[in-house]
């Protein structure tokens, strides 16, 4: 496949051979653009046009999931090379790993306060949803002891039960999964990156949560069932 590219004015086109979604330099250089490797010739050819605009990274290889604390104090020592010149302001770029540790720390009190506010929800909807099934299980007593008299026993009653706090609790259960689905997705649009981590965090909590104001209102229809004769 043919891409055109310009330079100092003029358009050639470029055969593209492979296309990778890694990264291949650092964003700060590359402000988050795609990058195209190219041969040493073209390569060689666009330097002599563009000369004082280019500029270098320094790669060095450490085993993965290795070695973070060395590269940190390599990348240190390595602050001269690294230093660039951007609209006449020379500025040293950071490396991921730091300016991770500065996001997630000034975007701490966010975070928090967003999980509390999330969790908060949870637990208020879920009581709300407990406390109508408490109330609706008194209000049912009667007609409980209407069917018991009638010879239904208390294991046909609760299949009743369950399939009922299925539905009440499985259907906002399943709105919020969707929503939280929806949600991380816009970050991933967002932010660049798949939040695949906190997804099934998020999911994880939504079904303990639900799954145990079920429980806890099953366990008070059969105690209201138990009772009715």
């Amino acid at each position: 496949m043919k891409f055109p590219i310009k330079y100092n004015n003029q358009e050639m086109a470029v055969e593209i051979k492979e296309v990778r979604k890694e990264y291949v330099l650092s964003g700060q250089i590359t402000y988050m653009s795609p990058i195209m490797i190219v041969s040493d010739s073209l390569f060689q050819t666009i330097s002599k046009e563009q000369e004082g605009l280019l500029y270098s990274q320094i790669g060095i290889n450490i085993g993965i999931g290795k070695g973070i604390d060395q590269a940190e104090e390599i990348y240190n020592e390595l602050a001269e090379l690294r230093k660039v010149e951007v609209d006449g302001v020379e500025i040293t770029p950071t490396s991921y790993h730091l300016e991770r540790e500065e996001f997630v720390g000034s975007n701490a009190s966010s975070i928090f306060i967003s999980a509390f506010l999330g969790l908060a929800f949870l637990l208020t909807t879920g009581s709300i949803l407990y406390f109508k099934q408490m109330a609706e299980a008194e209000d049912e007593q009667e007609s409980y002891t209407i069917l018991r008299k009638i010879g239904f026993s208390t294991s046909d009653l609760m299949k009743g039960i369950i399939v009922k706090q299925l539905y009440n609790f499985g259907v906002p259960l399943l709105i919020g999964i969707l929503h939280s689905y929806f949600a991380v997705k816009s970050g991933w649009f967002l932010f660049g990156t798949e939040l695949k981590i906190p997804l099934i965090v998020i999911v994880t909590v939504y079904v303990a949560l639900y799954g145990c104001f079920a429980l806890l209102s099953t366990q008070y229809y059969k105690k209201v069932i138990l009772r009715s004769l």
